[in-house]
């Protein structure tokens, strides 16, 4: 047979004392009706505990409410900062494509620059190098070295002398064999001497470029002496004639 319980308070006043009653009742016919009998304290102690579990699940709930809502604002926060930080990611990148395009630009301007410089450059350069024919026109050649190395070149009347490399006139004195001395120092540690008793075109201190004439050859004066010296010594001309080819 199925057994069910009903519980209830009961209060009893007898001689001014106040009783707490719990009686237990049951459909059972069969069962007695017990009562138990619950002290004051006991009562109110139950119904504060059950007050303190109350609110403390109440005050639980809603702290954790407030969290979970703090928790959102958190991310969407966070949520909003990324976005802007992408942006000014992407505003970033751009700014940085930009930028490396306007450097390809500057660094093909400044190679381009500096190639140019450096063949004009190797261009003075090549300028300065005595490699030159020291003649306009042909001549017959005879190397004598007896005090160091000369080249002799038998030239026809009307043939230019001129400056087988840039340069400026250092000397222009006379030679007791060939009548006239020019020297041009090239700069470069190389030093060129032209002997000859044509009519003179320069003077000491002027600046020549390659080919310009220093002499001009009128009869019985064909005879030109071409001497080259290097850092102060004496080379041989045809060394560097050889050079040009």
């Amino acid at each position: 047979m199925e057994t069910s319980y009903q519980i209830s308070l009961k209060q009893s006043k007898h001689h001014r004392k106040v009783q707490h009653m719990m009686i237990m009742t049951t459909n059972s016919v069969d069962e007695e009706v017990k009562p138990y009998v619950l002290h004051p304290a006991t009562s109110w102690i139950a119904i504060l505990t059950l007050s303190v579990l109350l609110g403390a699940t109440v005050g639980y709930t809603y702290h954790q409410r407030q969290v979970f809502a703090d928790y959102q604002g958190t991310i969407e926060a966070q949520s909003v900062l990324i976005a802007d930080l992408e942006a000014e990611k992407m505003d970033l990148q751009s700014t940085v494509n930009t930028l490396s395009g306007e450097v390809q630009i500057l660094s093909d301007t400044v190679n381009t620059k500096v190639a140019a410089e450096a063949e004009l450059t190797e261009a003075i350069n090549s300028q300065s190098m005595p490699t030159e024919f020291p003649l306009t026109g042909s001549a017959t050649i005879e190397e004598l070295s007896e005090e160091h190395p000369i080249l002799v070149f038998t030239v026809q009347s009307g043939t230019a002398v001129v400056a087988a490399a840039a340069g400026t006139v250092t000397e222009v004195s006379d030679d007791e064999t060939y009548g006239h001395l020019i020297k041009i120092d090239h700069g470069n540690g190389y030093v060129t001497v032209y002997r000859n008793a044509g009519d003179i075109l320069v003077k000491e201190g002027d600046t020549v470029a390659q080919g310009n004439t220093l002499y001009l050859i009128s009869n019985r004066k064909d005879k030109l002496g071409y001497e080259m010296l290097l850092d102060g010594e004496y080379i041989n001309p045809m060394d560097m004639l050889s050079i040009n080819g």
